[in-house]
């Protein structure tokens, strides 16, 4: 092979690859190809480890997409499958959750009331049963509407590409 043997300056390299001699000693110290001897670089050895070191880079960033492209289906399919719950009346919204549970305590407390307990013992029993603290569960559930709406600094990025 007529470059097995050819050797080239670190001047001619940088000019050759478009790279700075420091990014030729990084990536050498990566191990990516052999540094220089003698102040000379092995071109097919250079050659050989950029194609591997830039072939390894393209991989890995097409693993990240792949990787965030099934994340962004399983979140869309997850919204669909909610959906679909919803419109079957499988699913309901918050407000609907706790305002039925409110109804449902009012009972219980009726029913309380009957009983025939100490005083004492009937108001730690009624204490026992609490409304839903509804503004907690807003809280967590406008943060995660919140996270799921805005948009992301990758798509910023991707769209500024």
């Amino acid at each position: 092979m007529p470059l097995e043997n050819e050797e080239v300056s670190q001047k001619d390299l940088c000019r050759i690859t478009g790279l700075t001699d420091r990014r030729h000693r990084q990536l050498a110290e990566a191990g990516a190809f052999p540094g220089p001897i003698d102040g000379k670089w092995k071109l097919l050895e250079v050659f050989q480890g950029l194609l591997r070191h830039y072939r390894t880079a393209a991989e890995r960033k097409t693993d990240a997409l792949a990787a965030e492209e099934l994340r962004r289906t399983r979140a869309e399919a997850d919204l669909a499958e909610m959906k679909r719950d919803r419109m079957a009346g499988r699913l309901i919204e918050l407000d609907a959750a706790a305002e039925l549970w409110t109804e449902a305590l009012g009972e219980i407390r009726n029913v309380i009331a009957t009983f025939d307990l100490p005083k004492e013992m009937r108001a730690r029993l009624m204490a026992s049963v609490r409304e839903i603290p509804l503004r907690d569960y807003q809280t967590k559930n406008d943060a995660t509407t919140e996270r799921s709406e805005s948009p992301r600094a990758s798509d910023a990025t991707a769209d500024a590409d």
